[in-house]
């Protein structure tokens, strides 16, 4: 109890003037064990949250879930599924993701719960041989015990292929435009970054590096502009039905590595993320993907 009572506080806090729905998570174990560089790579159903114009790549229906466990406060929850599906030239992607914590108080153990839900449905697709396009139509609602309130927003998405291949790519991704909470604006932010693959998306061995730069305004207690980093390294190996990767990666707040293993139609992935600030503490991220023909 005493441990957790400073944290709740903390979150309560962090929820009523809405730090859980502008939270940068870095949702996914694939994107995590890549550091949170993942805006230019969004080649799966993550794409959803990291960049709609990557569903523009997507030429097979995929669902993924993550669970986000911190086993030094496992009172906070933070749970995500996506879907996407090509429809007519590109695809169409939805996603649920819950941002929750309990707080057990009183002589009773009267439970508390304050949780985050949003919402999303994007569409991306080619505009050209060297570009793609996507939008996300974002739906926010909060449910707590000072107060409950919803909101929409919108992201949008260009991912660029100068070299007309999936060997470099760069994106770009602007959230939170237009976003509101309980009639209050959430903070616009913007994320850049730049991908290269060594060897192509179906060879035997693969390469891929990753960094993205991210920017909001008046965050963490600071004014002005913030800009954080993140870099990844991802090695994948393909035999037939069967994929391992080993991911690596670094960023501003975390450093982080995980693993992925494929068979078929199946990917289990996972991250283990070290924290540089003691709020939060390590945490572990699990993920499960399936792949669907069109």
């Amino acid at each position: 109890m005493k441990s957790i009572l400073p944290v709740v506080a903390v979150l309560l806090f962090g929820v009523v003037h809405m730090s859980f729905a502008q939270a940068d998570l870095q949702l996914g174990a694939r994107p995590q064990g890549l550091g949170g560089a993942y805006v230019a790579v969004a080649n799966d159903a993550n794409a959803v949250y990291w960049n709609a114009a990557g569903l523009g790549q997507i030429d097979r229906g995929e669902a993924t879930v993550m669970h986000w466990a911190l086993p030094e406060l496992n009172q906070i929850v933070v749970d995500y599924g996506a879907l996407v599906y090509p429809v007519g030239r590109g695809a169409v992607g939805v996603s649920w993701t819950r941002q929750a914590a309990t707080l057990e108080e009183g002589l009773q153990n009267t439970q508390s719960t304050l949780s985050v839900n949003t919402f999303m449905l994007s569409y991306g697709l080619p505009l050209a041989s060297f570009v793609s396009g996507g939008m996300s139509l974002t739906r926010t609602t909060l449910d707590s015990p000072v107060g409950n309130g919803a909101g929409l927003g919108l992201e949008f998405g260009l991912m660029l292929r100068p070299l007309e291949t999936d060997h470099w790519t760069i994106g770009l991704t602007a959230k939170n435009i237009a976003a509101n909470l309980k009639n209050e604006s959430l903070t616009p932010y913007y994320i850049g970054g730049t991908a290269y693959r060594f060897g192509t998306t179906d060879s035997t061995h693969n390469f891929l590096v990753a960094v993205d730069l991210n920017t909001r305004q008046d965050i963490e207690g600071k004014e002005g502009t913030t800009v954080k980093y993140a870099a990844g390294l991802e090695y994948r190996l393909s035999t037939g039905d069967y994929g391992f990767a080993i991911r690596g990666g670094t960023g501003s707040k975390n450093t982080s590595f995980g693993f992925g293993i494929t068979y078929h139609f199946l990917s289990v992935d996972y991250a283990f993320v070290k924290m540089k600030d003691d709020l939060f503490g390590n945490s572990h991220k699990f993920g499960v993907s399936f792949f669907f023909d069109r």
